[in-house]
């Protein structure tokens, strides 16, 4: 069987991909009908991108995407969510549980590196709770709640039961064992990576066919449980020829794309879907690029667009990486927010991702195969990851 990741936005699964990749697999994620590659040591990767959704919608593409997958003799290995809770996470798994009726589902949403912790079933942004965070302003799945089981519940995920953090240090297969026979689906408590460790190592001593849900930290635990000695590096790459866009409108962002104008003496390019011209803000982006091979653009919409804004967003991000593709062909983007990643990679011709490197939690780089023309490296990220020197870093990294 071979084995694919899960997940509902690009970003996200790419990040739970780059944990393999490190481990010595070779990552790869379609992005055509084409048959896939597949091998020993290759890892597919699948995006739904459902993360926004409606519940039966998202439902119905994670049964289609299952039904494929195990009708090729494909087995689902990790289901990645967003490790802040946005998205249609309910649904996604009932559809799951209906098809491949796994006989345990265990979700942490845990990722401390990134300051994602959850004890006494809150989830917590750098000691705070969710709902309290940033995050609550997200334009599509403002965070009301910070108790994991509540949200769940309230997306129609009932009987969950928690897996307390004393529990899961002192004895974790014991507690385990007994929460299987209360339900089948289990939500851990985590804020240091070793607790993800016990977790993982309890899962598969109790119930080796259960499936594990989560972040990319909880992948990256997964990854080393499932190491292949021997695999080939692939060497990082040269971001010295780099173009930043930016489709997400989350405040760590903006403070990242701050930074980046701060540190380099550039001007990030304001682009306003509904108000500016996409082809004089082209020119404006080609002409600073000749000039120095790092420019960043800013994508955001009028407020007039309501309910038009997002998929307009989007268009004009496909758009504009068309046509300074064309007059520039950089080398290497970065692109922020998982939505913007896929429609840019669809729009530059793209066949495959194969993944290369994670820089940092969350950004990843990869290469992506395009139909005629040459391959680029992309890289991803997140748009609540990093702090503010995050996209800074990026240039020139070899």
């Amino acid at each position: 069987m071979t084995p694919y990741l899960l997940g509902d936005d690009l970003s996200g699964v790419l990040e739970a991909g780059a944990a393999f990749r490190a481990e010595g697999w070779r990552v790869v994620l379609p992005l055509t009908d084409a048959p896939g590659e597949t091998g020993p040591d290759t890892l597919r990767l699948v995006t739904t991108e459902s993360r926004n959704l409606a519940a039966t919608e998202a439902a119905a593409e994670v049964r289609r995407v299952t039904a494929e997958a195990a009708a090729a003799g494909q087995t689902l290995l990790f289901k990645k969510i967003d490790s802040t809770l946005r998205g249609p996470i309910g649904a996604e798994l009932r559809a799951i549980m209906t098809g491949r009726t796994p006989p345990l589902v265990v979700l942490c949403t845990a990722n401390p590196a990134a300051g994602r912790t959850v004890r006494d079933g809150l989830l917590r942004i750098h000691g705070v709770p969710l709902a309290e965070t940033d995050f609550r302003h997200d334009p599509h799945w403002p965070a009301r709640e910070s108790r994991v089981s509540a949200l769940l519940r309230n997306q129609g995920m009932e009987g969950a039961v928690e897996l307390p953090l004393s529990d899961l240090r002192t004895r974790p297969e014991e507690t385990l064992g007994r929460l299987r026979a209360a339900g089948p689906v289990v939500l851990s408590d985590a804020e240091e990576a070793n607790d993800l460790v016990r977790l993982v190592r309890a899962v598969t001593a109790v119930e080796p066919d259960a499936l594990l849900v989560g972040s990319g930290a909880l992948a990256a635990v997964i990854a080393r449980e499932r190491a292949r000695p021997g695999g080939v590096p692939l060497r990082r790459p040269d971001l010295s020829d780099l173009v930043i866009l930016s489709g997400t409108q989350h405040p760590a962002t903006h403070r990242q794309l701050d930074h980046v104008a701060r540190t380099f003496g550039l001007r990030v390019q304001e682009h306003c879907v509904g108000r500016d011209d996409l082809a004089t803000t082209v020119a404006t982006v080609a002409a600073a690029y000749r000039q120095r091979p790092l420019v960043a653009v800013r994508l955001g919409a009028d407020r007039g667009l309501g309910a038009q804004a997002s998929g307009r967003l989007l268009a004009a991000a496909a758009e504009l990486a068309v046509a300074l593709d064309a007059q520039v062909q950089p080398k290497a983007w970065c692109v922020t927010g998982g939505e913007t990643a896929w429609q840019v990679c669809r729009a530059l011709g793209g066949t495959a991702l194969e993944v290369r490197a994670e820089f940092e939690p969350g950004l990843v780089a990869s290469t992506l195969r395009r139909s005629g023309a040459a391959p680029c490296t992309l890289v991803t990220k997140p748009g609540g990851f990093g702090d503010e020197a995050a996209l800074s870093r990026l240039w020139n990294v070899k």
